[in-house]
């Protein structure tokens, strides 16, 4: 392919390419250190599946108590609008909540989430924790730094994602060989946003909630509305 693919028949090919690219890059890297690599294509529709999603969570979890590396990202190929996750960011977020990690790493182009652009700003400062998505938010609007291909409003919107399955993240620099450590060893880098302050739901909620996609509308009444907002049944 000599020009950048337009269409969605010459993008998905393109996927399918760049797909062996990839796997054949983190082969190489990990075999090293004799780490075994897995590969897992996903899209919104494998997810919203109840069946499929438990099924995707028992293989990665085998895979991964057996140490094997699965390298997970959305297939591409054969997924369409309504099916599509959207970005790598999305996906990282679900599969968090997927497999009941207690930590999500972002590694970017950046040390974290800044209070302006880090680039044009020689006063930006980064924010080393916040504690739930209104900080986020508020940031957000104050212009806070971009970073990555989606910029950070996609880091935002999973987090989002992340907290709601009871899920901390962390935004880091990925140009650093020793970031991971250093975020195991809990220094201080990068922007730390813990899991979500709310009283624990079970996982099938969280699913419902953070990984179903609403398609319609319920009306209901101001009795109703309040008996909700209490936790009382209806």
């Amino acid at each position: 392919m000599r020009k950048r693919p337009v269409t969605s028949v010459s993008k998905q090919a393109a996927a399918a390419i760049g797909q062996c690219l990839v796997m054949s890059r983190w082969l190489t890297a990990l075999s090293d250190y004799g780490v075994i690599v897995g590969q897992a294509l996903l899209t919104h529709s494998d997810l919203k599946d109840r069946v499929s999603y438990l099924n995707i969570r028992d293989t990665l979890s085998y895979l991964l108590e057996n140490g094997v590396v699965p390298i997970v990202n959305e297939n591409d190929t054969v997924s369409i609008q309504r099916s599509r996750l959207g970005n790598n960011d999305r996906l990282a977020a679900e599969l968090s909540g997927l497999i009941f990690s207690p930590l999500l790493i972002f590694l970017t182009q950046t040390n974290g989430i800044y209070t302006s652009d880090p680039a044009i700003d020689p006063k930006a400062e980064r924010i080393s924790s916040l504690l739930d998505t209104t900080d986020l938010g508020r940031s957000q609007s104050e212009g806070i730094s971009q970073f990555g291909t989606g910029g950070v409003k996609t880091k935002i919107e999973a987090i989002q994602i992340a907290q709601e399955h009871g899920v901390a993240s962390v935004v880091a620099c990925g140009y650093d060989p020793q970031v991971l450590l250093s975020i195991i060893e809990g220094k201080d880098i990068g922007t730390f946003v813990g899991a979500s302050s709310k009283p624990s739901i079970g996982a099938r909620k969280r699913w419902i909630s953070a990984t179903l996609r609403p398609s319609g509308s319920v009306i209901i009444d101001r009795g109703a509305a309040r008996a909700l907002r209490l936790g009382s049944s209806l």
